[in-house]
């Protein structure tokens, strides 16, 4: 996620990113990955993580499970 982004995340920013993609059910979830997700870090500056790049399939990594 870090490579993706070009940013690195304190532990605290890590743990709220973590705490968002949690929530909800596996329909929700999906929902979530395409959006965008907003945080504050600790010095007050706004940081904005995507989880899915929809315009280039390449730069995404899947998990297959059954």
């Amino acid at each position: 996620m870090e490579s993706f982004n070009g940013e690195v995340y304190a532990y605290k920013g890590f743990d709220a990113i973590l705490n968002h993609l949690a929530k909800a059910n596996v329909f929700e979830k999906a929902k979530t990955l395409r959006d965008r997700f907003s945080f504050s870090r600790e010095n007050g500056e706004v940081c904005y993580v995507r989880f899915y790049d929809s315009k280039n399939n390449n730069n995404n990594l899947f998990q297959v499970t059954n």
